[in-house]
């Protein structure tokens, strides 16, 4: 796979986890990294209990009790049958009240009158004269050392006093209670006759008010010479209403006739149609013509009928008939000059009436302006009223209260003889260790709560959502002897069964299986923060890559602070990265040759600024590329993220990014910005390597990440053995991304063995062949076969990448070691009788077959 494959906008960080804002898996480990915090606050406290007892005097306590209650206003004879108790318990805050009483500044002050105690000596202290004691000393002494408690579920209250002599501990008692009692019932009492002094000056205040307001009304009612406005408004409206009846009956005869005379305009000569108007109609005249003419006419028709047409009574019938209607006909003809006379006599009366109407409202109206006068002084007068009496029932009641006590207090238990109150010496030592130990307790969680800093593999894995790949303790010189100045402890090289070292071998296997899948070949370690052993976990992880077989080349491209040239090389400035970058050298003279085999090292050159422009240019991956071409293994140490620049703007280049986490010192703050800057420049961290962790064995028997004996599978960290590696798979969970990291259920990192991966093509036999022929004839030349073999192996690897180019165009001291293991390589063979070129065709040939090798 080529450098421009790999695509960095399609790698997506991970969402870190919130850890828990109460962690208790960091405050039990918090407590076992403190545990003599609560040991030294214990003994502390023990040692305090012990001097106490020594330096403190005995105290001693006399008691009294006081029992309340609340007259009830009950009446007894209201409940027949019955016998009803003059008192009720009393509320709580009468006891609250009773309470702060004998707490008050003026009781202490009685009972040192009362008692004298001004003047005794020996009372505050044993032995200390009353001289020395001022009265502000002895005020608060009484206070301090008095007690005022509610016994719960009851009604009494209990007074208690504290002295170093039991006689004046019952001394003290007593008097405050019997003060207290007397002191309540005085104050209960000044305050009644205050009150009742205070309301009889507002009842007469009242009574006054009351008399000036009814003196007020009267004179109105004298002003307006009436008894009761309200009755003089009815009357009025009495008349009103009759009035307004009369009227309207008026205006409806009037209306009657204005219509009917209308009509008769109409019909004025004809008195056929005048007598159906119902004015001339109901005229008295015209209503007695006609009942006559009509009575007539009833009887000619009877006449007609019975007599015939010429019948005597038939003539004189019809004759009296016409006659009747002869004069009806006239009288309607005259109406019409009694209907206008009827009109006008209307009218005029409705005119009469309307203005009589006029008056009275207006009568109406000034009676109810006064009436509105008249309320006002009413109302001022009830008013008065209401406030005069409430305030005679009120004085009325505080005398008859005056005379009882509402709330009693008695004394129910008289203070006896002093009882000794301080503590015992086991419950004084008891009390010391039980709070030594919550004070340490306390001081712990503390700490827990504070430390901001990762303290355990689970915590990063929690709060970042990381993988630790490796976990990395402490690492300590060996006894008698000290790390050099300016040198860097290398424990995969010089102490291999450390921890340290085996944490370094796991990390390398996590490697190795991301560059089975593709991607471990470029490798890039950096941290938050500065000094946090970075630095230090790229050249141990580079010596352990190398111990693998792996050709590893370390770059230092921490341009502002570079150390790796100083530790490898020693002091003095080398041709290095920024000379490259900037097109100063070229890639063959920054290869250094280091002091472990099969690693070579880059260091970061001449001194420069301005880093982010340096690693921006394209020659850094012309620089990728060329080290892909020639190394396994590329390792860079870097600066840290969040104090520099430089690192973002290359980190997206690299497919495996280790964050350099330390124990107990970096803050989860600082990793999860430096993991959102790394997302946020195309990045992705890979995992975290967890340096000085505290809680692992700073030296222990080695252990392999993987044991393959028997097709067994071992955790190193808990040591639990799988039986197969499937069952291991079965067993665990995945871990890191790779398919061949496991998390045990200890939580500590599995790297499987890989799956046979044995070509069985006559290609592969033909390389199998090719190399056990070259094995054999390393022995032959008196090579053990391990040491053979590893030799064959890294000649293989070193020629493989050179087929096709001049060995002798590569000038860098990594070359020349190159050559160096190529010729030793020709001339171990070469004893086994074996010529050069040939020798030199066969490694040829293997280097080939190794090359196209799946």
């Amino acid at each position: 796979m080529s450098f421009n494959e790999l695509d960095p906008d399609g790698i997506s960080a991970s969402t870190p986890g919130a850890a828990g804002a109460f962690d208790v898996t960091a405050i039990l480990k918090t407590a076992l990294r403190y545990y003599w915090i609560p040991l030294v606050t214990t003994g502390m406290a023990i040692l305090a209990g012990f001097a106490y007892l020594k330096t403190a005097e005995p105290v001693y306590r006399s008691s009294g009790e006081i029992k309340v209650e609340r007259r009830t206003d009950r009446d007894p004879d209201a409940e027949q049958g019955e016998a009803v108790s003059l008192f009720e318990n009393a509320a709580a805050e009468d006891l609250k009240t009773i309470e702060r009483v004998f707490l008050s500044p003026a009781l202490i002050d009685r009972v040192i009158k009362a008692l004298d105690l001004g003047a005794r000596d020996g009372f505050v202290s044993k032995g200390l004269p009353a001289r020395d004691v001022s009265e502000g000393d002895l005020r608060t002494y009484l206070a301090t050392q008095s007690q005022v408690s509610l016994i719960p579920d009851t009604r009494l209250i209990q007074v208690s006093f504290e002295s170093w002599n039991p006689v004046i501990a019952q001394e003290v008692a007593r008097a405050l209670v019997k003060e207290g009692i007397d002191y309540y019932r005085d104050q209960r009492m000044e305050a009644v006759n205050t009150n009742i002094r205070n309301l009889r000056e507002e009842t007469k205040k009242l009574e006054n008010n009351l008399m000036g307001s009814e003196e007020k009304l009267n004179d109105y009612m004298r002003k307006l010479g009436s008894v009761s406005v309200d009755q003089e408004l009815n009357l009025v409206a009495l008349q009103l209403r009759e009035l307004n009846s009369t009227l309207s009956v008026l205006k409806t005869e009037r209306l009657k006739f204005e219509s009917d005379f209308v009509q008769i305009a109409e019909s004025r000569d004809d008195a056929d149609k005048l007598i159906l108007i119902r004015s001339v109609r109901d005229l008295p005249s015209v209503l007695a013509l006609s009942s006559r003419a009509n009575e007539l006419r009833g009887n000619f028709a009877k006449i007609q009928e019975r007599y015939g047409f010429k019948h005597p009574y038939k003539r004189q019938a019809e004759s009296e008939l016409n006659a009747v209607e002869q004069s009806l006909k006239e009288e309607v003809l005259k109406a019409p000059q009694s209907i206008e006379t009827a009109l006008n006599v209307a009218r005029r009366n409705e005119q009469s009436l309307i203005e009589e109407q006029a008056k009275l409202e207006a009568k109406v109206i000034q009676i109810k302006a006064q009436a509105v006068e008249f309320q006002v002084f009413q109302r001022q007068v009830d008013a008065d009223r209401l406030s005069y009496e409430t305030a005679l029932k009120r004085l009325n009641k505080e005398l008859a209260q005056g005379r009882i006590q509402p709330v009693l207090i008695q004394a129910v238990g008289e203070p006896g003889y002093g009882y000794r109150a301080s503590l015992g010496p086991i419950r004084i030592l008891a009390t010391s260790l039980v709070g030594g130990l919550m004070l340490g307790a306390g001081i712990i969680l503390l700490l827990a709560q504070s430390d901001k800093s990762f303290q355990s593999v689970e915590d990063i894995e929690r709060t970042l959502g990381l993988s630790v790949l490796a976990s990395v303790p402490i690492v300590l010189p060996p006894e008698g002897e000290s790390f050099l100045p300016r040198k860097c402890p290398v424990p995969v090289q010089d102490d291999r069964e450390s921890s340290a070292a085996e944490a370094f071998r796991t990390l390398t296997a996590f490697l190795q299986a991301d560059e089975a899948a593709g991607l471990g070949q470029l490798v890039l370690l950096t941290s938050a923060e500065g000094g946090e052993g970075k630095s230090f976990c790229c050249l141990n992880l580079a010596v352990a890559q190398a111990q693998s077989g792996q050709r590893t080349l370390l770059v230092d491209a921490s341009l502002s602070r570079p150390v790796m040239g100083e530790w490898l090389l020693g002091e003095g400035e080398n041709v290095g990265l920024s000379d490259y970058l900037l097109g100063e050298a070229s890639f063959s003279s920054i290869i250094m040759a280091s002091p472990y085999s099969n690693l070579d090292l880059v260091t970061a050159g001449a001194s420069r600024s301005h880093f982010v422009e340096i690693f921006s240019r394209s020659r850094f991956r012309e620089f990728l590329e060329e080290a892909r071409v020639l190394y396994d293994q590329i390792i860079f140490d870097t600066a840290p993220i969040t104090t520099a620049s430089d690192t973002l703007s290359f980190a997206r280049f690299f497919p495996v990014i280790c964050l350099v986490v330390e124990a107990g010192k970096t803050s989860r703050e600082s990793v999860v910005r430096a993991t959102e800057l790394l997302t946020r420049a195309g990045a992705k961290p890979t995992g975290v390597v967890f340096s000085r962790d505290r809680q692992r064995d700073i030296r222990r028997k080695p252990l392999r990440a993987v044991s393959e004996l028997d097709s067994e599978v071992l955790c190193a960290s808990c040591g639990r053995r799988y039986s197969s590696r499937e069952e291991c798979i079965r067993s665990t969970v995945p871990c890191g991304g790779s398919a061949f990291a496991r998390q045990c259920s200890c939580g500590g990192a599995i790297v499987l063995p890989r799956a046979s991966r044995r070509d069985s093509s006559a290609q592969g036999q033909l390389r199998r062949d090719i190399f056990g022929e070259l094995l054999d004839r390393l022995q032959a030349a008196g090579l053990p076969r391990d040491k053979a073999r590893a030799m064959l192996l890294l000649t293989l690897k070193v020629w493989r990448n050179e087929i096709g180019e001049d060995p002798q165009r590569d000038t860098s001291q990594a070359g020349m070691r190159r050559r160096e293991l190529i010729e030793t390589f020709l001339t171990e063979v070469g004893k086994a009788g074996l010529g050069r070129e040939e020798a030199q065709a066969k490694l040829l040939e293997a280097a080939k077959s190794w090359r196209n090798a799946p």
